[in-house]
Parts: C-alpha cells; sequence; structure tokens
C-alpha cells in the first residue's frame, strides 16, 4: 500500500507529532507493507511537483492500493484555479493508479478542533466536496474521514477531543490541525475500516483482533 498527504498523514519524525499514515501498518498483518510518501506542508500540485507520485506510480503494481488524502495545504492557495487543480489532480492521479491494475482510494481531509456550538465545523472551504466529486468521478474508493472524524470529536466533545491533538505533556501549546499519538491511532482505526468496509483484498488483511471501529 501507498500513501500520498500532507502533515496530516506523512510519517512525523518526532513526538508530540504523529500521523494516521505511521499507525497504519500496527493495524495491518505483518505482510502489509506501507509506503508512505507525504510530505508536510504539500499540496497535490506540490506533491506532483516534488515528484512523489511520480515515484508511486514507476513502483505501484497490480493489486496495490494507494490511498491519498489532501486539502489542508490546497485549500490556502489564493490561486482562482487551485480548486480544479485539486479536484482534477486526484482524478488523474486515481485514473493512472487505476490503468496500473492497483486500487485508488481517496480520503477526505481529517477535520481540524473547529467547534461551534457543540458541532465540528468543516474548515475546507469545499475542497471535502472536491475530494468527493474526484472519488465519483474516477471511479475510485472513498473514505469520508472527515464526516468520521467528526463523529469522533463530537462523541469526545470539545474539550474531551483535544487529546488527540498534538500537545505538550503539560496541555499547553494546543494544535487544532496535527495530532497526539493517541488521535493518530484512533484516526487509523478510521482508514482501517474504511479498507474493510470497501471490501478490498487490502481490507481483509487488516488484523483480525481489531474490532470493528465506530468512531
Amino acid at each position: 500500500s501507498y500513501i500520498l498527504g500532507d502533515s496530516t498523514s506523512t510519517d512525523q519524525v518526532a513526538e508530540p507529532y504523529a500521523s494516521w499514515g505511521q499507525m497504519l501498518s500496527a493495524l495491518m498483518e505483518p505482510t502489509v507493507g506501507v509506503s508512505n510518501q507525504g510530505q508536510s506542508g504539500e499540496s497535490v500540485a506540490a506533491a506532483n511537483a516534488a515528484g512523489r507520485f511520480t515515484k508511486i506510480i514507476n513502483q505501484i503494481k497490480p493489486g496495490d492500493v494507494f490511498i491519498t488524502q489532501f486539502g489542508h495545504n490546497d485549500m490556502k492557495s489564493t490561486s482562482p484555479n487551485a480548486p480544479t487543480q485539486y479536484r482534477d489532480g486526484l482524478i488523474a492521479w486515481a485514473k493512472a493508479v487505476q490503468a496500473k491494475g492497483a486500487t485508488a482510494v481517496i480520503v477526505t481531509p481529517v477535520n481540524r478542533h473547529t467547534f461551534k456550538n457543540g458541532k465540528v465545523e468543516d474548515s475546507f472551504n469545499g475542497y471535502t466536496e472536491l475530494a468527493r466529486e474526484a472519488a465519483r468521478t474516477s471511479g475510485a474508493k472513498l473514505i469520508d474521514l472527515n464526516l468520521a472524524s467528526k463523529a469522533m470529536y463530537e462523541a469526545l466533545g470539545e474539550t474531551g477531543s483535544l487529546e488527540l491533538f498534538k500537545h505538550n505533556p503539560d496541555g499547553t501549546a494546543r494544535d487544532a490541525t496535527h495530532h497526539s499519538n493517541y488521535g493518530a491511532y484512533e484516526i487509523a482505526k478510521v482508514i482501517a475500516q474504511g479498507l474493510r468496509d470497501l471490501d478490498l483484498p487490502v481490507g481483509k488483511m487488516v488484523r483480525k483482533d481489531l474490532p470493528r471501529y465506530d468512531p
């Protein structure tokens, strides 16, 4: 399996940062290899410019799975073409992966800690729906992490859900975007359950002792 994404899914180098991408391998059988090619601060366009997708498409084989989650940095672009480039970039990746006999899975952006009146508001300015549209248009599989993370945060509450996010040991310097070890592990469970629910071969390679996950 290959992962391509931003700081919320890339392999973080040190605590207190963590990501769902670096936790996913712990939820899979030992025979599953997870190659995380993401990079903090990147968008779909930036990942293309850095040659990250080219590296993956040159290595991917029939039966492999490509999982991608972007949006956090794409939405910060002031270019009027940025939303279209984001959507079309995801579609192009999915089609290229499918042409290699592999499976493309588009993941909607994981929510930030953006509560208002007890509910999490989507802060991605339409990019969440563009990811869903890219999946529909390309025929890629979809894991709606945006909806699942909203359910998770709201289940824990505005204060309780802060433990899911990066923070110093004394609780100061809390981060509203990046996750703690605990948060990253819980979000990785959503991805693992999503792979099961999509009825993909890799879904059958999620650890058998991992209970069904309901965020």
